[in-house]
């Protein structure tokens, strides 16, 4: 991807990380739910499924909301065609 160090494989977002609040978490309970939200980034990415969706950002709105539809997903990152 042109203007980019490196390759951007995937993208993390809050949906894919999963760490309880302290404030409702008992002490011994949801140890598999706490040991999933320690592990590394690389294992939360492993988890998701599918492409990484995007679009330029010369392409119109409408093929934006497109590739949305057609991989139902709520929102693609846009890469900057000026960069």
């Amino acid at each position: 991807m042109a203007g980019f160090a490196g390759d951007i494989g995937a993208v993390l977002t809050r949906q894919d990380i999963y760490y309880p609040s302290m404030r409702t978490m008992k002490a011994g309970q949801d140890r598999a739910h706490e040991r999933r939200s320690m592990s590394t980034v690389k294992n939360a990415l492993a988890q998701k499924r599918g492409a990484l969706i995007h679009v330029r950002s010369g392409d119109m709105v409408v093929e934006a909301l497109r590739q949305m539809r057609d991989n139902r997903v709520r929102s693609v990152l846009v890469i900057d065609d000026d960069v």
